[in-house]
């Protein structure tokens, strides 16, 4: 005789619904909303071409990219203008006579 294993299947906590496979590996399922038909096609259109469909690892290399955007920015130097300031009173008569 077999033991039959209890298991959770589904569970729904702080808005997203968890799940877990017979092997006990866990699952997060999220809703998103409010997004515009437009841009949610032209997405799916670019995951299907890059990332044969898989939408978690698109949003993933999305999510990795601009951190290592956020980083590369953080390391660079501020560059200064290497503007020559122009003297706007070379004669010194706006300075009030001194």
């Amino acid at each position: 005789m077999v033991d039959k294993i209890e298991e959770k299947t589904t569970k729904f906590e702080n808005g997203v619904k968890i799940t877990w496979d017979q092997h006990g590996n866990m699952f997060v399922s999220m809703p998103v909303n409010n997004i515009p038909k437009k841009q949610f096609d032209d997405w799916v259109k670019q995951c299907n071409r890059e990332y044969s469909g898989k939408r978690w690892d698109m949003i993933m290399a999305d999510h990795l990219k601009a951190r290592a955007y956020d980083a590369l920015l953080m390391t660079m130097p501020e560059e200064k203008d290497n503007v020559e300031e122009i003297d706007s009173n070379p004669l010194g008569l706006m300075n009030g006579g001194k």
